[in-house]
């Protein structure tokens, strides 16, 4: 299995602001030729050194190539719908593995999740958020919005720290680990995602109802069947010793709500 190397986030200021743009940007539906006709000015551009004196002074010719091949890649995936959905079809938060699959034949994307109360086999509740730091060997705190959590328990093999508040149909649950690990969730969505925030952290948002399972890198499955999980936030932070911790957040029914509990963690 390969070793998934986390990502760090942008420390040059144009870089960030590329990656920030990206996120915001909504387009009408470009005409059929617009990304070929960019391209090719791109590469005109690329080709003449034609340049302002800000481009010249400001940006030396490699970090030049380098910027006009990722405006290049960015209106290929923004401009051309196939392209899109393509590049879409896989992609990883943290510790969670996105790919999109067609709707299941004869489900609604609107049908009832499971309850997000804890279902993973061989789970080990404990009684405190420090014998569950213990256990997993890093520090995992609990958001203050929700209060006290009802339930406290270990799972995957002492992977991942799943709290749970209320139980049934209304419960939430937060799931906590190490997203440096070979092992992680997937996510099957049949329905679009939305990119955004918590605190400045890079998350995505999962508004619709979804497949989840617990797998490998290679995509095979470890433990419980699949369930089909509902609205859920992922985002990603670090812990003062710089490891890549994944937070996975299911039961607030809006962005906003789910947002604000999100937040409200340490």
């Amino acid at each position: 299995m390969s070793e998934h190397v986390p990502t760090p986030p942008p420390t040059d200021p144009l870089e960030a602001e590329l990656v920030a743009l990206g996120r915001t940007l909504v387009v009408d539906p470009p005409a059929l030729d617009l990304a070929d006709r960019v391209l090719a000015r791109i590469a005109e551009e690329a080709t003449t050194g034609e340049r302002s004196s800000v481009w010249r002074t400001r940006l030396g010719a490699p970090r030049r190539r380098a910027l006009v091949a990722a405006v290049a890649a960015l209106l290929v995936v923004v401009l051309v719908p196939p392209v899109r959905a393509a590049v879409l079809d896989l992609f990883r938060i943290g510790g969670v593995t996105v790919r999109e699959v067609p709707s299941p034949t004869g489900a609604s994307t609107t049908s009832s999740p499971d309850p997000p109360t804890p279902t993973s086999s061989g789970a080990v509740v404990v009684g405190s958020l420090a014998e569950a730091s213990n256990l997993v060997g890093f520090d995992v705190a609990a958001p203050s919005g929700l209060g006290p959590p009802t339930t406290i328990a270990v799972t995957q093999e002492g992977r991942v720290v799943e709290l749970t508040w209320g139980s049934g149909a209304g419960s939430t649950r937060l799931d906590v680990f190490d997203g440096g690990l070979s092992f992680g969730y997937l996510k099957s969505v049949w329905d679009a995602v939305t990119p955004t925030d918590v605190a400045g952290k890079e998350a995505v948002w999962f508004a619709a109802p979804h497949l989840i399972e617990w797998t490998d890198r290679a995509g095979v499955t470890v433990s419980s069947a699949p369930r089909v999980a509902g609205p859920t936030l992922v985002w990603v932070d670090r812990d003062p010793t710089g490891r890549e911790i994944t937070y996975r957040l299911e039961g607030p029914g809006t962005l906003d709500d789910a947002k604000a509990i999100a937040e409200s963690v340490p």
